[in-house]
């Protein structure tokens, strides 16, 4: 088994959360936050496909799927993703 942090020892867990996209030109653009909530804020205002990293898990995907009205995202994209059992 590993070693526990020091960080996490002493109670004191400073996550940094790194927001990941590529721009229009397809660079790889990252920003770096203290916080899952700014983190999660800007990647929703991005409103394109992203990654967050941090802590001891992995967010993907494009955030603010939450609006769907009639089938369509707010931004008028139609939201076809369907939950498939076997």
């Amino acid at each position: 088994m590993g070693s526990i942090p020091a960080s996490r020892a002493n109670n004191k867990v400073n996550f940094m959360y790194n927001v990941i996209w590529k721009d229009t030109d397809n660079r790889v653009c990252d920003k770096q936050f203290s916080d899952l909530t700014p983190a999660m804020a800007w990647a929703r205002e991005l409103g394109v496909f992203v990654t967050i990293t941090g802590g001891e898990f992995d967010i993907v995907g494009v955030l603010g799927a939450d609006g769907v009205v009639d089938g369509q995202l707010p931004n008028g994209t139609d939201y076809t993703w369907k939950k498939r059992r076997p």
